[in-house]
């Protein structure tokens, strides 16, 4: 399966949008980043197929990305955000938004469903090497991200 480059250029467009915006995210003190960190919600560890907000509808098509959003130090404003914008372009260009933050997720058998992973304001060591490896894999197999 050829990798769609549309999507894959739209994904990098996204990140370099949301990398730009969290930058001043950086400048915050190390007390202000705990205060941060202490409000905020534990994760979920399923994954969940993002719907466009606009009309509700879930995508029916082939095409499936999967947003990992696991932090494991300073968690980002702005990922709420970014799961909406993918939300947007996934309905806009009919492909399938997945979005989790269990890395147990990262398993041949959950990865190869997806032709692009999108790593989305992580943070911290978030895999670990046998979860790295079956990713690489994934990677090497054709798999983008």
């Amino acid at each position: 399966m050829a990798p769609n480059f549309k999507v894959i250029f739209y994904c990098f467009l996204i990140f370099t949008v949301l990398a730009s915006c969290t930058l001043d995210q950086d400048l915050v003190s190390d007390s202000e980043s705990d205060e941060i960190e202490s409000r905020t919600p534990a994760p979920p560890s399923t994954i969940t197929i993002i719907e466009d907000s606009t009309n509700g509808e879930t995508s029916t098509v082939s095409e499936r990305i999967l947003v990992f959003t696991k932090t494991a130090g300073f968690r980002h404003n702005s990922i709420e955000d970014g799961l909406e914008l993918f939300a947007n372009l996934g309905t806009t260009n009919d492909f399938q938004v997945d979005q989790t933050e269990d890395a147990l997720n990262f398993n041949e058998e959950t990865l190869k469903q997806y032709q692009l992973v999108v790593f989305l304001n992580t943070t911290g060591n978030i895999l670990n090497s046998a979860q790295q490896s079956v990713f690489e894999k994934y990677i090497q197999s054709g798999g983008s991200f």
